[in-house]
C-alpha cells in the first residue's frame, strides 16, 4: 500500500495493540477514502457552543470561521487564560472533585 509516497505493510488481521486506521486498508486502498466529512451549519454550532458556556469561545468562533487554530500558540493561550480565569477554575474545579483536601493543623 502507497500513502503519500510511502509504502506500509498490509497487516491481515490487525494486532490488537495496534489499532491505527491505516491497518485496516487494503492493498491499493488509501486513507483518505476512510475519512467522512461531516457537514453542518457553523452559526448553529456556535450557538450551541455559546449556550453551552464552552471556554475558549473566541478561538473556537475563530477556528470555525477562518480554519485557524492557536493549539500550540501558547502566548495566545495563555493571555486567554488570564483574561477568562481558565487556569483558576480548572484548579477549583479539581479541588472540589477530586483532589484530596489536606487539612492544617
Amino acid at each position: 500500500m502507497f500513502v503519500l509516497g510511502l509504502r506500509l505493510p498490509t497487516i491481515h488481521p490487525p494486532p490488537t495493540h495496534w489499532a491505527s486506521p491505516l491497518s485496516f486498508l487494503e492493498e491499493g486502498d488509501f486513507w483518505w477514502k476512510s475519512v467522512k466529512r461531516v457537514f453542518y451549519d457553523i452559526e448553529t454550532e456556535l450557538v450551541h457552543a455559546s449556550t453551552q458556556q464552552l471556554p475558549y469561545l473566541n478561538l473556537y468562533t475563530e477556528m470555525l470561521q477562518t480554519g485557524k487554530t492557536y493549539t500550540h500558540d501558547h502566548q495566545v493561550l495563555q493571555d486567554v487564560n488570564q483574561q477568562f480565569h481558565y487556569k483558576e477554575d480548572v484548579i477549583q474545579f479539581f479541588s472540589e472533585r477530586y483532589w484530596p483536601k489536606v487539612e492544617k493543623n
